[in-house]
């Protein structure tokens, strides 16, 4: 394992998220985390280990919130990046045996890296299926290494997807690879007030002119990556207002274009 970063976390507090779903999520982890467990699974015979599929539109915070998490529980972050032509199923064997434990395991985006069910990846110019091992790592490669014997325990191994329709192999999904799914949806009204707050704070009147904000906005249309850029940009909470309009009939030109 090589260190890429030391930053300072982000709290959970800055997650733009349901706070159903935030409370859910936090105490499955929580759960899982306590020190008594690790006999409780052992006595039973069951790894002491734990999945999750965070899933939805690009710009949603999978990342951000599986960040924040290990924020939250002191975990330290390993990424294995599963597109890197390096990563084999022997080698992906390895790494994960060598998983300082307690920590947290991030993979990305793991609906491109070449491991969906009956998907070609591609390696050289040659469209290679699944089974076509060519050096990479394979979908059975990737599964077996999740919950195989060598795999450490008192791991929380974290997923994301952008197209979670993409995972239809029961195989890649079942309980014991991935235990816990969550959706990551576009942004609420009510999400867009809380990031109106949460970054302009420091200003006057800032409940009333969100309010106001969130009247504007329209609801699961933005992400909140892009909902935050347009704050970021605006600097003022005025001057957002004012661009407010400007800035969504530029942005349904853009989905219309797309569609």
């Amino acid at each position: 394992w090589t260190r890429i970063s030391s930053k300072t976390p982000r709290s959970l507090e800055s997650i733009v998220l349901c706070e159903e779903k935030k409370r859910k999520l936090l105490d499955d982890i929580g759960a899982f985390l306590e020190p008594s467990k690790r006999k409780w699974y052992a006595d039973r015979g069951i790894p002491w280990r734990r999945g999750y599929l965070f899933h939805g539109p690009p710009g949603t915070g999978k990342t951000s919130l599986a960040l924040a998490v290990a924020a939250h529980y002191n975990l330290p972050v390993y990424i294995i990046p599963l597109s890197d032509r390096n990563i084999t199923d022997s080698s992906i064997g390895l790494f994960l045996r060598s998983l300082p434990s307690p920590g947290l395991l991030l993979m990305e985006d793991i609906d491109t890296a070449g491991l969906v069910s009956g998907v070609g990846r591609q390696c050289d110019g040659d469209i290679k299926q699944d089974g076509e091992t060519n050096g990479r790592l394979t979908r059975t490669g990737f599964i077996n290494a999740l919950d195989g014997p060598g795999t450490p325990e008192g791991i929380l191994f974290m997923m994301t997807t952008n197209h979670r329709e993409n995972l239809s192999d029961p195989a890649m999904v079942r309980p014991g690879r991935i235990d816990v799914e969550l959706e990551l949806p576009l942004a609420t009204q009510d999400d867009a007030r809380q990031m109106f707050i949460n970054l302009y704070r420091d200003f006057a009147r800032i409940e009333e002119l969100a309010d106001e904000f969130k009247d504007k906005i329209p609801h699961n249309k933005y992400s909140s990556a892009e909902i935050q850029n347009f704050l970021i940009i605006c600097k003022h909470p005025q001057n957002a207002l004012q661009r407010l309009s400007a800035w969504l009939e530029e942005g349904k030109r853009v989905q219309d274009r797309e569609s």
